[in-house]
């Protein structure tokens, strides 16, 4: 699992790279989470692309993040 900085770098290596079917193909497997700046305040940005659908959520919490990545 990738965090802050590197995570945000893998994220957008992985939106970067979409193939014609639709899926993305770069870090199949990885996942990770940073904290950025929301409109309302700091949020969590996770991300998993296990299956190279690439998922992404926003968390209020580190917590949340984190939860959310291994129930994924």
């Amino acid at each position: 699992m990738y965090i802050d900085d590197k995570a945000e770098q893998v994220l957008e290596e992985i939106l970067d790279n979409m193939g014609d079917d639709g899926h993305y193909p770069v870090h199949k497997g990885d996942s990770g989470y940073f904290q950025t700046k929301g409109q309302v305040g700091n949020i969590f940005v996770a991300f998993n692309n296990i299956t190279c659908d690439c998922w992404v959520e926003e968390f209020e919490t580190e917590q949340e993040a984190i939860d959310w990545i291994e129930k994924s």
